[in-house]
């Protein structure tokens, strides 16, 4: 049976206060003000589909390899890279060595990088904003560049003593 086709039934207690109960033998029938109810909202519209949203900005360089070894005759490298995305018109792409700005990247998606240092050189692309913030970067390339002597041979591993 719902609780709406039950009949209430109202008396009152010994100090007054209403007491409510479906027991016929305790009071008089009750009228109640009728239940509040909720409807359910009418069927809503989804949403406008979301403008179309740009790639993400993907830099790869694909040139000089990861672990590359230049030899002491070479003045530096020539850095390609690969771009994937939507680039935006205020975007500057540029070759940063060692962490710091070495040239701008042309049209053609090249640099040339001068490698005056010996040793393991860093080589980043960077992607930089109107307010030259970073706003995508590519993975680093090690690349090693030979010194005008060989290094010093490691120390022979010392002999145990029986």
């Amino acid at each position: 049976m719902a609780a709406a086709e039950v009949t209430v039934y109202r008396s009152s207690d010994a100090s007054g206060l209403p007491r409510y109960s479906d027991n016929s033998e305790r009071g008089s029938a009750a009228e109640l003000p009728a239940l509040n109810t909720v409807s359910p909202l009418p069927h809503t519209p989804q949403p406008p589909p979301r403008a179309a949203q740009q790639p993400r900005l993907l830099l790869q360089i694909t040139a000089p390899a990861n672990g590359l070894v230049v030899g002491n005759d070479q003045t530096g490298v020539r850095l390609q890279l690969q771009m994937s995305g939507h680039r935006g018109d205020s975007v500057r792409l540029v070759c940063l060595h060692n962490g710091r700005e070495a040239a701008p990247l042309g049209s053609d998606l090249s640099c040339w990088v001068a490698l005056p240092e010996r040793g393991e050189q860093l080589l980043q692309v960077v992607a930089l904003d109107a307010a030259d913030r970073a706003v995508a970067h590519s993975d680093a390339v090690l690349v090693y560049v030979q010194r005008h002597h060989r290094p010093p041979a490691p120390p022979p591993p010392r002999l145990r003593n029986n």
